[in-house]
C-alpha cells in the first residue's frame, strides 16, 4: 500500500483544491503571455467549485477516483512548474520563446481537461447534477487553442526571418531591439538594455549547460544581432578598439591596402579565407559549411592530407577564428586609411578608388561604418558632395554616404551635423544619376528604424528648395525615386500647412516661376541647373512670363547666356516644329532680337549657332523682325529680303535702312554683305522704290568703300541721270543730289565712274550743276548738295574746275547766292567763291564793293560756323591786295578787330587763315596800316601762338583737315627750329603732349608731300635716343582709321581699358562722330573695370565745361539700352560709378517724359515719382500712363508704393477726366501689393474711389476703374482697408446697399458689374453678420438672382458665388427661382463650368438650401446631379470635395433609404472611405457623418441567412454572416461600414484627437452598437482597437464628443467580456466625469450609468477576448 492510499480522499481533495487555487493565482501574475496564462488561471478557477462540490458530497473512495485525482494533481503540478519556470525569467527571453511557452500552456491545459474528465467518470453518482457543467469545462479545455499575441508573433517572425537572411545591419538591429523592448516594457536605455542582454546571455549559458544545442545557437544569434543596435553599443569601447588597430598598422606603408592572408587561414576545400573554422581529429582546419558538405557527399578523408578519418567530430577552432578576425580588422584599417589619403589628395582619379574601398569594407562588415566615422571621413565626403563639379564623383560620394549611414543612427546624425542636408537637396536637382543617389541618401537619412527622424525632417523643411526638387522628382522616369520623393513629401506635409502650401505652389508653378524669375531678373543669374529645371516645365515657364526673364539673361556673362540660349531653344521647339505661340511671345519682347544678335559673336559656337537659328525663325516672313534685327546689326535677312523679296518687302527694307541709326562700322558691313546692288536695282523701279532706294543709298555713302560699290553697281550714271532729268520729281532730284554730294565728299571725283570703272566726263557734269544753281526755282534741298558737290570737285580737280568755271562764267553764277535767304546756302556759296578766288578772282571785288561788303563782313562777324568764317577770311587773303579800295573799305568796316578776335579765340584753321588775311593789312609799304594793326593788339596775339601753349593747340590742329594740318605742321616746324639747331625745350614740350607722335605718324600718309616730309623730320628728332618715343611711334603705325576700327574692336571684345577712355576724352568730338556712344553704352554692361572706365568716358563726353552737350545727350537717348545699363550701374559697388550713372540719368530724364518712363521700365522710379509729385499735369498723366503700360512684378509694385507713388496718384484722381482715368488705372495696378492698400487708405483714396463709383455724373470708364480698385482693396482683406484718411472705418451698410443698387441697373457695364460682385463677395466673407442684415434689408438675393441668366459667363459665376454666400443666411426665394425653369441652367454650373470655385459655389448652394425642399431635391436627382457631385468628389480640389460632401447630406437622409440606395449604387461609399484616408480635416468629418447616416440603416436592411438543402444531403457552404448585423451584408445593399472597410479609418481618425472630426466619427461608430447590435458591435469595436481611443475622448474631448463616447461605451459594455477587459482603464475617467455632476449634470449622469454597467460585472468572470 502506497503512502497516498493511506491519506483520506477528502484530504487529497482539499490539498488539490489549494494547489489549484495557488497555481491559478500564480498564473495570473506572469508578465509575459498574459492572455494565455490568464486563460489557464481562469480554467483552474473554474475547476475549484467542482472540487469543492466533491468535498461537500463526500466523494466515494474508490481506486478509480484516487487514480483520477492523482492524474489531476500531477497535471496541476505540471502547470505550476510551467508558471514557476517562466514567472521570473528574462523578459527578452520570454518574448523570443513565446511560441513554445504558449504550446506548453496549451498542452498542460488539455491534460488537466482530460484528468477532469477521468474524475467525472469516477464519480458519476456524486456529480450527476453538475455533470453538464463539468462536461462543458472538459470540452472547452480539450479544445483550447492558445496563441501568442499578434504583436508578439509579428516580432518573433520578423526576428526569425532576419536570422535566416543573416541580417546584421544596424538599422534592422535597432528596429528589432526597439520592438522587443516596447513589447516587454523595457525602456530603450543603454543601462536597461545591457542588463537584459546580460540576462539573455545567462539563458544561453544555461541552455549550453543543459546541452540544448539548438536553443544555445538560437540565443547566440539573437544576442549577436541585438548587440549591433545603438542602445547596446559601447561607443567608447569601439573607438578604443579602432585606435588600437590603427596603431598596429603604423608600420605598413601608406600605399598598402591589403595584408596577404596566412596559409592556415585558407580552407583546404574552398581555397578561401575561413569564416567559421572547425578542426578535424587530424588537426586540419576547414570552413564548417565546406567540411559538412564534404562529409555529406560521402567522403571520409582529410581534405588536406587525404588520410582516412577515424573520427568525424568537428570542434570549433576559436583561436584560429579570432586570428582571422584580427587579420580582417587590420585590412579594414588599411583600406580606411588609404581611402582617407585619397580623398584628401585633391586628385579626382583617386577619389573613385577611395569610394570603392569604403563601399567594399562596409559590405564586408557593417562594423566598419563606425570606424569610417571615427576616422572623420563623413565630414570629408559631405564636403565633397557640396563642392565637387564632377558628376560621377558626386554620385559616388552620395552612394558611399548612403552605405555609411545605412541603419546607423549616429552616422546619420553626423551627416546632418556636417551640413549634409543642404548639399543633398541641391543634388536632387541634378541629372538622373545624381538625383537618384541623392534621393536614396535622403530617404535613408530621414529614417529612424520604423519611424521618421523628426529633427532631420525639420532641417529639410528649412531648406528653401527641398520641396521644389522633391516635387520635380515625382515626374522622374525612375519609379523608385519618384516613390521615395512622394513618401518624403507626404511626411513633410503631415500637419504642416506651410509645407503643404509650398508643395502646392510647386505643383501649380503659376506662383513659383514668377518669384524665381523675379530673382533671376534682379540678380542677373541663370544657373545651368535651373535652366535644366525650366526645360522640364516648358509650358509652365512660358505661362509664368519666363520668356521675358530668359531674354534678359541672354545678355549676361557667358555661362548665364549659354544656359539661357539653351533653355530658350528648348522652349521654342515642339518636336521637329516650332512653337508659334512662344515665338510670338519672344517677338513681343523688345530686347530679344538685340541679345540674340549679340550672341552671334559669342565665342561659344553652339550658342552662336542656336542664336542664329532662332533669329532666322523670328525673321521668317516678318519684315518687322527683320528690321529689328538689322537695327541690332544683323543684316543677313534684310539683305536677303532686298535681293529676293517681293517689291513691298524690298521697299520696307529700304525704309528700315533709312530710319535706323547706323554707325560707320554698320554702314561698311551693309556694303560688304551686299546691300548696294539691290538698292541700285530698286532705283530703276517705280516712284516709291526710287524714293526709298535713293534715300538708303545716300545713307550708306558715308562709308568710302560703299562709294566704290555704288560705282561698281552702275549707280553713279543713274544718279546723275535723275539729277539732270526734267521729269524727275523734286524729291528724287534732291536725294540724288545728296548721293552725288556724298560720292564726291572727301574723295572728289574718284568715284564718279560708270559700272566698268571708266571716269565720267566731268565738264558736262560741272556745267549742268552750275546750271541748276542758276535756276531761281531750284529747291534749297537741291542747291545745298549741288554746292557741296562743286566744292568737293573744286578741291579735287582744281585745274578742271578752273577751266569749267571760266567757261561757264561760274563766279557770276554763284555770287548771287551770297544773298540767298538760306544761311547755309550763303555759307556754301561763300566757300565756293573762296575756292574760285584762288584761280578766278575777277568780278568778286566789284560784286562786293557794289553795296554788298557789309553783308560779306557779316560772314566774319555774325556767322557761328568756323568754316564760313575761314572762307570769308580766306577770301580777304586771296583777293588781290592791289585792290586798295577793297582794303580800305574793309578797314572802315572794322574787319581787323574781327580778324584779331578770330586769332584770339578761333580754331586752328581759322587762325591760320586769319594770319593769311592779315598780310593784306601789314604791307611793309603802308606803315600807317601796320600801326593800326599793332595798336589793335596784334603783336601779343602773334607771340602767344608761338609761346603761350601754342604747342598744345598746334598739335591738336595736326589732326584736322588737310589745309589746317598743313598750316599746323609748317608752324610747328618753325617753332622747333633755332637757326640750324633744334629748340630742345620746345621739343621737350612736344614730347609731353600725349597725342603729338600719334598725329605726326598720321601725317606720314598725307597726300601733301611737304607736310609728310616735315612730319618725318620732326619724328626723327623726337625719337633720337629716346626709346619711349620710338615705342610710341611704333604703336601708332596702323591708326589710319583709328576711331572706327577701335570702336569696332571694343564692341566685339567687350573691352574698354581705362587708358583708352582717357585717349577718347582727348578726342571727344571724334569719338561721338565715330559712333563711340553706341559702343560705350554696350561697355556699361560689362565687368566692373570696363563699366567704370565706360561711365567715366561717357560722363566726360556729355560735359561741355559746366554745361551738358545736348547733341551727345540726344545721341545717348537714341541708344535703346543706354538707360537700362545706367540703371544697372546704380547698384554698382563702385560708389563713383553709381553717382555718375545717377547724374547722367537725371540729365537724360530732365524734362523728358519718354526717358523717365524708360528709366522706370528699368526699375528706377525716382524721376517718375518726382514727376508725379511736382510735374505739370500733362507730365503727370504721362507718368501714370507709363505705370499702367509697363510690366511690373510684385517687388517693383511694392517699391513704387514705398517710394511714394501712391499719394500723388490719389491727388491726380481729383483732377480732370484724363487725369482721373490714368490715375485710377495706375492705382488699380499698384494694389496687387497689400502694403499699397494701406497707403491708398492713408492717402484718403478709399472715400474718393467710392464717391466716383456711386456718382451719377462719373463716366462709365471711371466707374469701372474705381470698381476695380474697390475690388482689389477688399480682395483677400475684406473690409480691413475700407478706411478714411484718419484710419476710421467707413460705414459699410450704405456701401453694400449702393453696390447692390448698381447690380440692379440694367444698363450697368460688365466691366462694372464684375468688380462690384467680387467686392460684395469679399465683404460677405469678411463681415457675414453685417452682410446678412444689409442683404435682408435690400432684398439682396432677389437683386442678384437675375444675374444667373446674364449673357456674360463670368458674371453668372460671380453671381452664383454671391448667392451661395447669401444662402447661408437668407435662402428665401432661391429655391422658387431655381425651380422656375432655371434648374437645368443651374446644374450647368456644376457640369459645364471649368472654374472650380464656381462648381464649389453651386455645390455649396445645394448644401445650404433647406433640405425640406423635397421638390428641389427630386428635381436635382432627375437632372443627374448626384453623379456630377461624385465626380467632383473624385477629381475636385480639396475645397470642392468639402463642399460636395456637404451637398451629399441632402441625398443621404436616413429617413429616405431609397435615396441613400441611389447614392451608394452610384459609387459613393468607396469615395467616402478614401476621403477618410486622405482628405482634409473638414472633409474627413463630413465623410464620417455621411457614413454614419448610411450605416444607421444597415441593421434594418440586413437580410437573415437562408438555409438550403435537405437534412440528408450535403449542404452548400452557408453565406458569410456579418459579425455586427448578424445577417448577409455588403456595401451596396446594406451600407455596412464594416464591409466598406471604413472601420479602420474611422478608428484612425479618432486616434488623431481632433475636435473637428471626433464627434462625427463617434456618431458613425455608434451605429455599430445601436439597438440590438450591442454585443457584436462591441466585439468588433474591441477587435478594431476603437474602445481605447473612445475612452481617451473622455479625457480631452468636447462636451458633445464626450456624450457621444459615453453613449457608445454604455452599449458596448453591455457585452460582459468587453466590460471586463476595459473595466480598469475605464473606471478612472468615468469616476472623474461622474464626480463632475454639479458642473455638467447630464455628462455626470451618463458617466455614472456606464460605471454602473461595469460594476455589474466586476464580481464575476467571463470568457476572455482572444
Amino acid at each position: 500500500m502506497t503512502l497516498i492510499e493511506l491519506i483520506p480522499i477528502g484530504t487529497i481533495l482539499a490539498l488539490l483544491t489549494d494547489q489549484v487555487l495557488e497555481t491559478a493565482a500564480a498564473a495570473r501574475d506572469v508578465l509575459i503571455e498574459k492572455e494565455s496564462f490568464k486563460a489557464l488561471s481562469k480554467y483552474l478557477y473554474d475547476i475549484e467549485p467542482v472540487l469543492k462540490q466533491l468535498q461537500l458530497r463526500e466523494l466515494n473512495d474508490t481506486q478509480a477516483a484516487r487514480k483520477a485525482l492523482e492524474f489531476l494533481k500531477d497535471d496541476v503540478k505540471k502547470a505550476k512548474d510551467i508558471v514557476d519556470k517562466y514567472k521570473n525569467r528574462a523578459r527578452f527571453y520570454l518574448l523570443v520563446r513565446c511560441r513554445s511557452i504558449v504550446g506548453e500552456i496549451q498542452d498542460v491545459t488539455r491534460d488537466i481537461g482530460r484528468s477532469l474528465a477521468a474524475l467525472s467518470l469516477a464519480s458519476t453518482e456524486v456529480l450527476s447534477d453538475i455533470s453538464e457543467r463539468v462536461n462543458r469545462l472538459h470540452g472547452e479545455m480539450q479544445k483550447a487553442e492558445f496563441e501568442a499575441s499578434q504583436a508578439q508573433l509579428r516580432i518573433v517572425e520578423k526576428l526569425d526571418q532576419g536570422l535566416r537572411e543573416r541580417k546584421s545591419d544596424q538599422s534592422f538591429a535597432n528596429n528589432m531591439l526597439e520592438e522587443i523592448a516596447r513589447a516587454v516594457g523595457v525602456p530603450v536605455e543603454p543601462s536597461e538594455i545591457h542588463e537584459e542582454l546580460a540576462s539573455l546571455k545567462k539563458e544561453k549559458e544555461e541552455a549550453a549547460a543543459r546541452k540544448e544545442r539548438a536553443e544555445e545557437i538560437f540565443l547566440e544569434q539573437v544576442i549577436e544581432l541585438l548587440s549591433h543596435a545603438d542602445a547596446a553599443i559601447d561607443q567608447e569601447e569601439i573607438e578604443q578598439h579602432y585606435w588600437c588597430k590603427v596603431q598596429s598598422i603604423e608600420n605598413y606603408a601608406t600605399q598598402d591596402v591589403h595584408i596577404p592572408p596566412l596559409k592556415p587561414f585558407m580552407c583546404p576545400i574552398t581555397g578561401k579565407v575561413m569564416v567559421d573554422p572547425v578542426s578535424l581529429c587530424t588537426g586540419t582546419a576547414c570552413e564548417r559549411t565546406a567540411i559538412e558538405d564534404w562529409f555529406e557527399s560521402g567522403r571520409t578523408t582529410d581534405p588536406d592530407t587525404g588520410h582516412v578519418l577515424e573520427d568525424f567530430t568537428l570542434r570549433s577552432n576559436i583561436g584560429l577564428r579570432q586570428s582571422i578576425e584580427e587579420w580582417r580588422e587590420l585590412n579594414y584599417c588599411l583600406k580606411i586609411r588609404s581611402a582617407k589619403g585619397k580623398l584628401q589628395s585633391g586628385n579626382n582619379s583617386l577619389f573613385a578608388d577611395a569610394f570603392d574601398l569604403l563601399q567594399e569594407v562596409i559590405h564586408e562588415n557593417p562594423m566598419n561604418k563606425d570606424w569610417i566615422a571615427i576616422e572623420g571621413l563623413i565630414d570629408i565626403i559631405v564636403l565633397m558632395v557640396g563642392s565637387s563639379h564632377n558628376k560621377d564623383l558626386k554620385r559616388q560620394a552620395l552612394v558611399t554616404l548612403t552605405a555609411i549611414i545605412g541603419g546607423h543612427s549616429r552616422n546619420k546624425n553626423r551627416v546632418v551635423e556636417a551640413g549634409g542636408v543642404d548639399h543633398i537637396v541641391v543634388c536632387l536637382g541634378r541629372g538622373s544619376g545624381i538625383s537618384k543617389a541623392a534621393i536614396n541618401l535622403l530617404f535613408e537619412l530621414l529614417q529612424d528604424g520604423s519611424k521618421w527622424k523628426e529633427s532631420t525632417c525639420g532641417k529639410l523643411k528649412q531648406q528653401d528648395t527641398a520641396i521644389f526638387f522633391l516635387v520635380m522628382l515625382l515626374d522622374s522616369t525612375d519609379i523608385e525615386s519618384a516613390e521615395k520623393a512622394e513618401i518624403i513629401l507626404s511626411k513633410l506635409c503631415d500637419d504642416d500647412d506651410n509645407a503643404i502650401s509650398h508643395a502646392a505652389g510647386c505643383n501649380c508653378l503659376g506662383s513659383f516661376f514668377p518669384n524665381l524669375f523675379s530673382w533671376l531678373g534682379k540678380f542677373n543669374l541663370l544657373h545651368e541647373n535651373l535652366s535644366i529645371v525650366f526645360i522640364c516645365f516648358q509650358n509652365r515657364v512660358v505661362e509664368a512670363g519666363g520668356v521675358d526673364h530668359i531674354v534678359v539673361c541672354l545678355g549676361r556673362g557667358s555661362g548665364i547666356s549659354k544656359a539661357a540660349i539653351n533653355l530658350l531653344f528648348e522652349l521654342l521647339q515642339d518636336g521637329s516644329k516650332w512653337k508659334e505661340s512662344t515665338c510670338g511671345k519672344l517677338k513681343q519682347q523688345d530686347t530679344a532680337i538685340f541679345f540674340l544678335v549679340m550672341l552671334l559673336d559669342s565665342t561659344d559656337i553652339e550658342s552662336a549657332e542656336k542664336a542664329e537659328i532662332i533669329l532666322s525663325k523670328l525673321c521668317d516672313d516678318d519684315d518687322n523682325a527683320i528690321s529689328h534685327a538689322a537695327g541690332c546689326n544683323w543684316y543677313k535677312p534684310l539683305i536677303d529680303r532686298l535681293c529676293h523679296g517681293p517689291e513691298p518687302s524690298r521697299i520696307s527694307m529700304a525704309r528700315s535702312l533709312v530710319e535706323m541709326e547706323l554707325i560707320d562700322q554698320n554702314i561698311k558691313i551693309l556694303g560688304e554683305e551686299g546691300a548696294i546692288p539691290p538698292l541700285v536695282k530698286m532705283a530703276s523701279g517705280n516712284l516709291e522704290s526710287k524714293d526709298w532706294a535713293f534715300a538708303a543709298l545716300a545713307k550708306l555713302l558715308s562709308c568710302r568703300d560703299n562709294k566704290r560699290l555704288v560705282a561698281a553697281a552702275g549707280g553713279v550714271p543713274l544718279v546723275i541721270e535723275h539729277i539732270f532729268s526734267s521729269h524727275a520729281p523734286t524729291i528724287i532730284v534732291a536725294k540724288c543730289s545728296e548721293i552725288l554730294e556724298r560720292l564726291s565728299s572727301d574723295d572728289g571725283i574718284e568715284f564718279l565712274l560708270d559700272a566698268n570703272g571708266t571716269r565720267l566726263e566731268l565738264g558736262p557734269i560741272i556745267t549742268k550743276l552750275m546750271a541748276i544753281l542758276q535756276k531761281s526755282n531750284s529747291s534749297p534741298t537741291i542747291r545745298k548738295p549741288v554746292l557741296r558737290t562743286l566744292l568737293s570737285i573744286c578741291k579735287s580737280e582744281e585745274m578742271l574746275a578752273e577751266k569749267t568755271v571760266a567757261a561757264t562764267n561760274g563766279v557770276s553764277l554763284v555770287l548771287p547766292l551770297l544773298e540767298d535767304p538760306d544761311q547755309e546756302i550763303r555759307g556754301l556759296a561763300l566757300k565756293l567763291i573762296y575756292h574760285f578766288s584762288q584761280h578766278e578772282p575777277d568780278g568778286i571785288t566789284d560784286y562786293l564793293l557794289d553795296s554788298r561788303l557789309e553783308a560779306f563782313v557779316g560772314f566774319l562777324e555774325g556767322d557761328t560756323r568756323s568754316d564760313v568764317q575761314v572762307a570769308a577770311a580766306g577770301l580777304i587773303a586771296y583777293l588781290p591786295k592791289s585792290e586798295v579800295a577793297l582794303t580800305n573799305s574793309l578797314i572802315e568796316l572794322n574787319v581787323i578787330p574781327i580778324l584779331l578776335n578770330m586769332l584770339r579765340i578761333g580754331t586752328a584753321e581759322a587762325k591760320e587763315t586769319v594770319l593769311g588775311a592779315l598780310f593784306r593789312f601789314t604791307d611793309p609799304s603802308n606803315i600807317r596800316m601796320q600801326q593800326l594793326v599793332v595798336n589793335l593788339g596784334a603783336y601779343p596775339l602773334l607771340n602767344r601762338v608761338v609761346e603761350a601753349g601754342g604747342v598744345d593747340h598746334i598739335v591738336v590742329c595736326l589732326g584736322r583737315g588737310s589745309g589746317i594740318s598743313k598750316a599746323a605742321i609748317n608752324l610747328l616746324f618753325e617753332l622747333l627750329q633755332d637757326g640750324s639747331k633744334w629748340k630742345e625745350s620746345t621739343c621737350g614740350k612736344l614730347k609731353q603732349q600725349d597725342t603729338a607722335i600719334f598725329f605726326l605718324v598720321m601725317l606720314l600718309d598725307s597726300t601733301d608731300i611737304e607736310s609728310a616730309e616735315k612730319a618725318e623730320i620732326i619724328l626723327s628728332k623726337l625719337c633720337d635716343d629716346d626709346d619711349n618715343a620710338i615705342s610710341h611711334a611704333a604703336g601708332c603705325n596702323c591708326l589710319g582709321s583709328f576711331f572706327p576700327n577701335l570702336f569696332s574692336w571694343l564692341g566685339k571684345f567687350n573691352l574698354l581699358h581705362e587708358n583708352l577712355s582717357i585717349v577718347f576724352i582727348c578726342f571727344q568730338n571724334r569719338v561721338v562722330e565715330a559712333g563711340g556712344v553706341d559702343h560705350i553704352v554696350v561697355c556699361l554692361g560689362r565687368g566692373s573695370g570696363i563699366s567704370k572706365a565706360a561711365i567715366n568716358l561717357l560722363f566726360e563726353l556729355l560735359q561741355d565745361g559746366s554745361k551738358w552737350k545736348e547733341s551727345t545727350c540726344g545721341k545717348l537717348k537714341q541708344q535703346d539700352t543706354a538707360i537700362f545699363f545706367l540703371v544697372m550701374l546704380l547698384d554698382s559697388t563702385d560708389i563713383e560709378s553709381a553717382e555718375k550713372a545717377e547724374i547722367i540719368l537725371s540729365k537724360l530724364c530732365d524734362d523728358d517724359d519718354n526717358a523717365i518712363s524708360h528709366a522706370a521700365g528699368c526699375n528706377w522710379y525716382k524721376p517718375l515719382i518726382d514727376r508725379l509729385c511736382h510735374g505739370p499735369e500733362p507730365s503727370r498723366i504721362s507718368m501714370a500712363r507709363s505705370l499702367v503700360e509697363m510690366e511690373l512684378i510684385d517687388q517693383n509694385i511694392k517699391i513704387l508704393g514705398e517710394e511714394g507713388a501712391i499719394p500723388p496718384l490719389v491727388k491726380m484722381a481729383s483732377g480732370n477726366l484724363e487725369s482721373k482715368d490714368w490715375a485710377f488705372a495706375a492705382l488699380a495696378k499698384l494694389l496687387s501689393c497689400r502694403d499699397n492698400k494701406r497707403l491708398v487708405a492713408a492717402a484718403g483714396g478709399v472715400p474718393l474711389v467710392i464717391e466716383h463709383i456711386f456718382s451719377s455724373h462719373a463716366p462709365t470708364i471711371i466707374v469701372a476703374k474705381c470698381s476695380e480698385i474697390l475690388e482689389r482693396l477688399s480682395s483677400d482683406d475684406g473690409i480691413e482697408f475700407l478706411l478714411d484718411a484718419n484710419g476710421t472705418r467707413l460705414e459699410l451698410g450704405p456701401i453694400i446697399t449702393k453696390l447692390m443698387a448698381i447690380l440692379q441697373k440694367s444698363n450697368s457695364s460688365p466691366t462694372i458689374r464684375k468688380p462690384v460682385l467680387r467686392t460684395l463677395l469679399s465683404i460677405c466673407k469678411s463681415e457675414e453678420m453685417l452682410a446678412e442684415k444689409t442683404v435682408a434689408a435690400t432684398n439682396g438675393v432677389s437683386l442678384v438672382l437675375p444675374l444667373l441668366e446674364d449673357p456674360d459667363q463670368e458674371i453668372r459665376g460671380l453671381a452664383l458665388k454671391l448667392i451661395y454666400h447669401f444662402s447661408q443666411h437668407e435662402p428665401d426665394g432661391i429655391t422658387d427661382y431655381l425651380l422656375d425653369s432655371r434648374l437645368e441652367a443651374f446644374v450647368g454650373f456644376l457640369e459645364g463650368d471649368t472654374r472650380s470655385d464656381v462648381q464649389v459655389a453651386a455645390a455649396g448652394l445645394i448644401a445650404y438650401l433647406p433640405k425640406s425642399e423635397v421638390a428641389l431635391t427630386n428635381s436635382l436627382i432627375e437632372l443627374n446631379v448626384i453623379p456630377i457631385l461624385l465626380n467632383m468628389l473624385r477629381i475636385g480640389t480639396a475645397e470642392a470635395k468639402e463642399t460636395v460632401l456637404g451637398a451629399l447630406f441632402r441625398f443621404t437622409d436616413p429617413s429616405n433609404i431609397r435615396m441613400q440606395q441611389l447614392v451608394v449604387n452610384l459609387g459613393a461609399y468607396p469615395l467616402l472611405v478614401s476621403i477618410l484616408m486622405s482628405g482634409s480635416t473638414t472633409a474627413k468629418a463630413r465623410a464620417a457623418a455621411l457614413i454614419g447616416n448610411l450605416s444607421s440603416n444597415s441593421s434594418r436592411l440586413t437580410a437573415a441567412p437562408v438555409r438550403t438543402g435537405c437534412r440528408w444531403c450535403f449542404r452548400a457552404s452557408p453565406p458569410a454572416v456579418c459579425e455586427v448585423h448578424g445577417g448577409i451584408c455588403n456595401v451596396t445593399s446594406t451600407f455596412c461600414l464594416l464591409k466598406a472597410n471604413a472601420l479602420p479609418w474611422l478608428v484612425n481618425l479618432l486616434r488623431e484627437r481632433r475636435d473637428d472630426t471626433t464627434y462625427e466619427t463617434l456618431q458613425a461608430l455608434g451605429t455599430l452598437v445601436q439597438d440590438g447590435l450591442s454585443y457584436g458591435g462591441a466585439k468588433i469595436l474591441h477587435q478594431a482597437g476603437a474602445i481605447d481611443p473612445i475612452l481617451d475622448v473622455l479625457n480631452w474631448g468636447s462636451v458633445a464628443s464626450k456624450e457621444a463616447a459615453l453613449i457608445i461605451l454604455e452599449k458596448a459594455f453591455q457585452a460582459r467580456e468587453v466590460s471586463d477587459y476595459y473595466c480598469m482603464d475605464a473606471r478612472i475617467p468615468l469616476i472623474s466625469l461622474s464626480t463632475q455632476s454639479n458642473e455638467n449634470g447630464d455628462l455626470g449622469r451618463m458617466a455614472a450609468r456606464v460605471l454602473a454597467v461595469i460594476e455589474r460585472y466586476s464580481k464575476s468572470c467571463s470568457m476572455p477576448l482572444i
